[in-house]
């Protein structure tokens, strides 16, 4: 772990638990640990196969890149092992457990989570009142909140002078810092980060990753689509490339990154 982020024991919730028991309901195979695996995960729109074969592993603390050409499946790789689009085959383990037969909500509580730079705050409710819905399915009493967001303002220093602060008048940036820290009070094992800096300034994109590599440190795994190169290179562990469907995983400083993808990263 890195030096000054500190660890923290979650406080134990009653209705955290019997979310992970819902999820553990499903058929499910328990495997070596480790925040993501995706194995020959193939996506089909149509004629169209999107994802071909994907594998995919990230370890626990890492911070990996997903980068690829505008239509090469980012996005739907992220959403697919969140639970919101359906593979025609392949499997997603999340922490050891198969999700296949997971709903979106169950994939959550089992430990994904999925932060877009769309995904909006609720503008006329404070900071401490945004957080207050972010927790509500695991943390559903007053007192396991409170016990509960001091772990989440260590991790995201940024919004404890804010908690009482409209949440509408935020810059961009805390509003991205917002918008994961309403994901963290289910001590998530994996963050998919969808396009999270975009449309921020330079400073607020550099504090936005730095909070992601700051998660990292606490023990999530973090896969990061984005649309700047050069800074989510600069702030992964690792570069993967999704290329014909399939992953494929490159050097940043090596020629395939920027001769297929510096003319479009967008999703």
């Amino acid at each position: 772990m890195a030096a000054g982020v500190a660890s923290a024991r979650w406080p134990v919730d009653a209705a955290k638990a019997l979310d992970r028991g819902r999820a553990a309901s499903a058929p499910a195979v328990r495997r070596r640990w480790a925040p993501l695996r995706v194995e020959r995960l193939a996506v089909v729109f149509g004629r169209n196969r999107v994802l071909d074969g994907v594998d995919l592993e990230v370890g626990p603390g890492e911070v990996v890149a997903l980068v690829g050409a505008n239509g090469s499946g980012k996005s739907t790789l992220l959403r697919a092992v969140a639970g919101f689009v359906e593979p025609v085959s392949g499997r997603v383990d999340v922490a050891g457990e198969e999700l296949d037969a997971l709903r979106p909500d169950e994939r959550a509580a089992a430990g994904v989570a999925l932060v877009s730079g769309a995904r909006p705050v609720f503008p006329d409710l404070s900071v401490r009142e945004n957080l207050r819905v972010g927790a509500y399915l695991s943390h559903r009493t007053r007192r396991s909140f409170n016990d509960a967001v001091p772990h989440v303002l260590q991790l995201v220093p940024r919004l404890a002078p804010l908690l009482d602060r409209r949440a509408g008048v935020l810059s961009g940036g805390e509003q991205r810092h917002l918008a994961v820290a309403q994901t963290l009070f289910r001590r998530p094992a994996v963050l998919l980060a969808d396009e999270l800096t975009l449309g921020l300034d330079a400073a607020s994109q550099a504090s936005v990753l730095s909070l992601l590599r700051t998660l990292a440190d606490d023990g999530v795994g973090v896969v990061v689509v984005d649309h700047d190169l050069a800074p989510l290179t600069a702030a992964a562990d690792r570069t993967v490339v999704l290329h014909e469907g399939r992953a494929e995983a490159a050097d940043a400083q090596s020629a395939l990154v920027p001769a297929r993808f510096l003319g479009g990263l967008a999703s």
